[in-house]
């Protein structure tokens, strides 16, 4: 897993994506990340309500494994948060 507080959220659809403009390095061998593909992850705020929030899945082209970028304002492994940081 991989925090960012560099990012922006894009509303496309239904979905809010996070676009970050920084470069992760992996967590196991310290090589770079490269985008692979997108995650959907479910979130819902303080009133119950769902929002869809796509975070990118990177991929260590050293140890071949995939790490997913998280805003800074989320909390890993939990799907309930205060959205309103988000404004959304």
């Amino acid at each position: 897993m991989v925090m960012t507080s560099k990012y922006r959220l894009e509303k496309r659809g239904g979905l809010f994506f996070v676009v970050s403009s920084e470069t992760g390095c992996c967590s196991i061998c310290s090589k770079a990340l490269y985008m692979r593909s997108w995650r959907l992850r479910m979130l819902t705020n303080r009133k119950g309500r769902k929002k869809k929030l796509m975070i990118r899945r990177l991929l260590c082209n050293n140890c071949k494994r995939i790490h997913h970028e998280l805003p800074d304002c989320i909390v890993p492994y939990n799907r309930s948060l205060a959205l309103y940081l988000f404004g959304l």
